[in-house]
């Protein structure tokens, strides 16, 4: 059962992992600095974000609006550290479930420009409460739903097989009548 309580504790969960992805894009933002190359291998960007290089490409497809298509003089893709944050935010959004692919353009291209100590902060923070906040409304109308439901099926059930027992206990156990003579029978006929 999704309470509101669990529901927070998934939202905060989801936080946490994005705050420590975070810490970990400055990481890579400043190795990159370090070595004086800010392109990195479709592997490294795998590896870094605990995915499968084919998930990147999917994204590299479908958040073409977003993301740049750089190749190497091999042809091979070259991801640059704006873009390695932008597959960090792509995965954030799509491992938190709440947004539909359209959606997720919309944030992603909303957020483009805003920045605060490497992580990914939305302008329309307001605007994501609210959302959330419906969205919990609906979860927790939803649970009471199905706890109503749960609890009329129940009820049924019991009436049913209550019905049930006491038929079968008639058959089993019918009434015990006592007999009548013969002859009271005819005279109360």
């Amino acid at each position: 059962m999704l309470t509101l309580e669990k529901a927070q504790e998934i939202v905060q969960q989801a936080k946490d992992v994005h705050e420590t992805s975070a810490k970990e894009s400055v990481l890579v933002v400043n190795t990159a600095k370090e070595s004086g190359d800010g392109s990195f291998s479709l592997s490294e960007v795998a590896r870094y974000l605990k995915t499968t290089e084919n998930r990147i490409r999917h994204w590299e497809k479908s958040f073409s609006q977003v993301l740049s298509n750089h190749r190497n003089q091999y042809n091979h893709r070259v991801f640059t550290n704006s873009d390695v944050k932008m597959l960090e935010k792509i995965k954030f959004l799509q491992d938190t479930g709440f947004y539909t692919k359209q959606g997720m353009v919309a944030k992603l291209k909303s957020s483009a420009g805003t920045k605060e100590d490497g992580g990914f902060v939305s302008n329309n923070s307001q605007a994501d409460r609210e959302y959330k906040q419906k969205l919990m409304l609906a979860l927790n109308t939803l649970a009471t739903e199905i706890k109503s439901l749960r609890r009329e099926v129940r009820e049924d059930l019991q009436a049913g097989l209550r019905g049930e027992i006491e038929h079968l206990t008639m058959l089993l156990f019918p009434p015990q009548t006592t007999k009548k003579s013969w002859w009271k029978q005819l005279w109360n006929k």
